[in-house]
């Protein structure tokens, strides 16, 4: 005649089988209640209160089992992950550490290991806990993810891409893969391929809004500025509260001249974080390349009073000021800017064209022969035309 205890024990898997969690948690506990040493009872209890999000009944369980045999390496694993449930990272690695010690071909526990090393930024060990795991069970897309995920966090992104296409070969429908594949290519400077990755994780999970504002991104660096938009535009539906896409966006408008359009772009930021001085100070050149000069200020304004040692926005409010023929303001202003950064070549040609419209020839000359001594070797053509101005200006 079967044990009871075994009874109640094996009536309980069958319940698991079907899916029937409370009747398997009953039948655990009435073979625990006849055999409270029964430690396969004990561990299988824990399993369904962690599926049942009990995790600290979970975890005492796990324990009870540990303590009725110490050498059970599945109450160990079990246990490992109720404690990560917790946060209690060190404890899940001591837990996972025994499993490997008790039995070291359970690719699992490798794999959980390599998980927790990498939380503590011990890079190189969750590498090596990987390559255990993939050493065991070859065929883990996980684990072959996880550890392409580390070597791309330490930058070694071409072992990186390796290990991501060792995951896809297992599991072509590994979106994340994709995508962090794509990450790692563009980390390479790799653009088309990157941008064919994302365009497979998309493919498989249209809802990545990451993958579709890192796709926009690269679009744009290598030129293709109309599908970099509609990249932005597929991320901002998926995410319409993320600042980053609808600044991106709005960058790539003002660069193809859809100032307007950039402006919508820039406000959504801002409705979402009126903080970001940066984004005012987009919202404003758009705006005075429309030649809206009072509301570009007003923009401008804006950036100042979050961050006044802005040089960025003390000198774009000096070129919105000289717009609308306020040089004395706009001269202030680019003395702002250059009290900041006096290294700045464009503030002093700028403030000097601001000098030369009040009639001061000689401020204005050297603020021209400031840019002189400032500009960078890709402004030989100004450099020489502002020569000639201050040559005319000389006469």
């Amino acid at each position: 005649m079967e044990d009871p205890a075994e009874q109640y024990y094996n009536e309980g898997i069958d319940f698991a089988k079907l899916g029937r969690h409370s009747d398997e948690l009953a039948s655990y506990d009435k073979a625990i209640t006849v055999n409270p040493n029964h430690a396969e009872a004990w561990n299988n209890r824990g399993t369904v209160l962690g599926r049942l999000n009990q995790h600290e009944d979970a975890l005492n369980s796990f324990d009870k089992a540990i303590a009725i045999k110490p050498d059970y390496a599945e109450a160990w694993y079990n246990r490992g992950l109720a404690l990560s449930k917790f946060d209690r990272h060190t404890e899940a690695l001591a837990s996972y550490d025994k499993v490997i010690v008790i039995n070291p071909n359970i690719a699992k526990a490798w794999f959980n290991r390599g998980v927790v090393l990498n939380k503590f930024g011990r890079h190189s060990e969750a590498v090596t806990s990987f390559d255990k795991a993939i050493a065991i069970k070859p065929d883990s897309a996980k684990a072959w993810f996880n550890r392409g995920i580390v070597l791309d966090n330490i930058g070694q992104h071409s072992e990186a891409v390796a290990s991501f296409n060792k995951a896809i070969s297992i599991n072509p429908n590994h979106a994340d893969a994709w995508y962090n594949r794509g990450c790692a290519l563009d980390d390479l400077g790799r653009y088309a391929e990157a941008v064919d990755s994302w365009d497979k994780a998309v493919a498989i999970n249209p809802n990545i809004a990451d993958a579709w504002n890192l796709r926009g991104f690269v679009l744009h660096k290598i030129g293709r500025h109309a599908d970099a938009i509609k990249s932005y535009d597929k991320a901002v539906a998926i995410n319409p509260n993320d600042t980053e896409m609808w600044y991106n966006r709005g960058v790539v408008l003002v660069n193809t001249g859809q100032h307007s359009e950039a402006v919508n772009s820039f406000d959504k930021v801002l409705n979402i974080n009126p903080d970001f001085d940066v984004v005012w100070v987009a919202r404003g050149n758009a705006l005075s390349r429309l030649e809206r000069y009072a509301e570009a200020i007003a923009s401008f304004d804006k950036a100042i009073a979050i961050n006044p040692k802005h040089p960025k926005s003390w000198y774009n409010r000096g070129v919105a000021l000289s717009g609308l023929g306020q040089h004395e303001e706009a001269v202030e202003a680019y003395d702002k800017a250059i009290a900041i950064n006096p290294n700045h070549p464009e503030v002093w040609n700028n403030k000097g064209i601001a000098l030369e419209e009040l009639g001061k020839i000689q401020e204005a000359i050297g603020s021209y022969e400031m840019f002189i001594e400032l500009a960078l070797p890709q402004d030989a053509s100004r450099v020489e035309k502002v020569k000639l101005i201050i040559n005319q200006l000389r006469q």
